[in-house]
C-alpha cells in the first residue's frame, strides 16, 4: 500500500541566493518495486531507476582525479553499498563530528594535534 510523503518546496530568493520555503505538499509514493510497476508502469519505474543511478554515478567520477580513476571506481561500485572515500572522511563530516564532541574533549584533540 503507498504511502504518504510529505514534499517541500521553495524557490531562490534572487537577492540573497537563498531557497525560501514556500510550502510542502503529500505526495503517495510506493512501498516496493512491484508497487512501482502498478502505480507508474514498468518503463517509469525503470528509467526513473537508472536516472538515479547515473546521478551517483556522476558524483563518483567527478571525484575521480581523470577519466581512467573515474572508470575504475565505477567499475568496483554497487549503486546501493557505502564505499570509503579515497580521501577518508570529508571535512563537512569531519567538522559535525568535532561539533557533537564534549568542550573538554575538543580541547584535548586540539592540544594532540599542536593547536
Amino acid at each position: 500500500m503507498a504511502k504518504s510523503e510529505e514534499i517541500s518546496f521553495g524557490t531562490k530568493n534572487e537577492e540573497t541566493g537563498k531557497i525560501e520555503k514556500i510550502g510542502s505538499v503529500t505526495l503517495q509514493v510506493p512501498e516496493s518495486l512491484d508497487e512501482a510497476k502498478q502505480m507508474w508502469g514498468e518503463d517509469v519505474s525503470l528509467s526513473k531507476c537508472i536516472q538515479a543511478v547515473i546521478i551517483d554515478a556522476q558524483r563518483i567520477a567527478r571525484a575521480a582525479e581523470d577519466p581512467d580513476k573515474a572508470q575504475e571506481a565505477l567499475a568496483s561500485w554497487t549503486p546501493g553499498i557505502a564505499r570509503e572515500r579515497a580521501g577518508g572522511m570529508s571535512t563537512s563530516a569531519l567538522a559535525k563530528k568535532l561539533k557533537e564532541l564534549a568542550p573538554d574533549k575538543l580541547k584535548e584533540l586540539l592540544e594532540m594535534a599542536g593547536v
